[in-house]
């Protein structure tokens, strides 16, 4: 019995042994490694693309005129139309004046879902469908400098989502691009109204064409609020500024500098509310961490504002008034 079990032991010992080094297994490559990338030195932006696809180079026009770059998963044939399948998509990217982003960003209806993004760096808008269609099916809108891009996606299943992703997250512009014209310098604090303060307020910081900082202001409910805000600024000085974060419903603020930089003029769009008209002026380098200018909403605004207050203070009164009499 006992010469068994050393039998056993012997085998099991040898099975046991490594026949040799042991090897580690080599991480698969990812599908984005051999992805070809795409130059538009002319408008200074790059992007990568999947392997076998094709890219069509659109109307060499001047600006305003677009200027149009076509990926696309089949080979383009001269002065004949594609018929699209489900095993074809094709990615956009169009250039314009960016005089021209709102006119844009109003090619999109209620059928599509709006949120804020960040595309190279700067913010962006992006508008997807409800379903994948052949045409306006996922859009994205940057505004860099005087230029507005546009990247969107064309495909009629969701098997194209990834790699579309992948795109956006590879879009990148030069640095002549995002250096490009004389940016006006923004950087401080700013208030609407001057001194005494009957807007909101707005600390900004600069690099480049790229804006950061915190808008603050008052809601409905009288509290004050505090949002951290991107944004860009415009060789024509156009500013933009818009809520970064993921409360409902997002702000926006659009304005053009006045001759001397210290001011601009514009407009404030909360959610899918009419614009309401703003003017803010360069009041300090930095905002003080307390002060009733940090915490008032645009005078248009708080005209509402008030008169909702006044409206509950009067059904408050009237409440109490009622559990008063005997």
């Amino acid at each position: 019995m006992r010469s068994r079990l050393v039998l056993l032991a012997l085998f099991l010992a040898v099975v046991a042994r490594p026949l040799g080094p042991a090897r580690s297994r080599a991480a698969a490559p990812s599908p984005q490694a051999e992805w070809d990338t795409y130059v538009n030195a002319a408008y200074g932006w790059s992007m990568r693309y999947p392997a076998g696809w094709h890219v069509n180079q659109g109307d060499l026009g001047p600006l305003p005129a677009p200027i149009t770059t076509k990926f696309s998963t089949y080979a383009a044939s001269s002065g004949q139309k594609v018929a699209l399948t489900a095993a074809d998509a094709e990615v956009w990217v169009t250039v314009t004046d960016a005089a021209l982003a709102a006119a844009a960003a109003a090619t999109f209806g209620q059928s599509y879902a709006e949120r804020k993004i960040e595309v190279a760096g700067l913010p962006a808008t992006r508008y997807t469908a409800m379903q994948p269609a052949f045409g306006l099916y996922d859009a994205v809108i940057l505004v860099a400098g005087e230029r507005t891009y546009r990247i969107y996606l064309s495909a009629s299943t969701h098997a194209f989502d990834a790699q579309f992703q992948s795109m956006l997250d590879s879009f990148a512009l030069s640095a002549a691009t995002e250096a490009s014209g004389s940016y006006p310098q923004v950087a401080g604090a700013w208030v609407s109204g001057g001194a005494d303060s009957q807007g909101p307020a707005l600390e900004l910081t600069q690099d480049g064409a790229s804006l950061r900082g915190q808008l603050r202001f008052v809601d409905a409910a009288g509290a004050a609020v505090a949002r951290p805000v991107t944004g860009s600024i415009g060789a024509g000085r156009t500013l933009r500024v818009q809520t970064s974060d993921a409360i409902v419903p997002a702000i926006e603020i659009d304005g053009t500098l006045s001759a001397d930089g210290g001011s601009f003029s514009g407009t404030w769009k909360t959610g899918d509310a009419a614009a309401l008209e703003l003017s803010m002026t360069l009041a300090e380098p930095a905002l003080p961490g307390t002060g009733a200018d940090l915490s008032r909403a645009p005078a248009s605004v708080g005209l509402a504002l008030f008169a909702t207050l006044l409206a509950t203070c009067g059904a408050v009164r009237a409440l109490g008034a009622r559990k008063a009499r005997p």
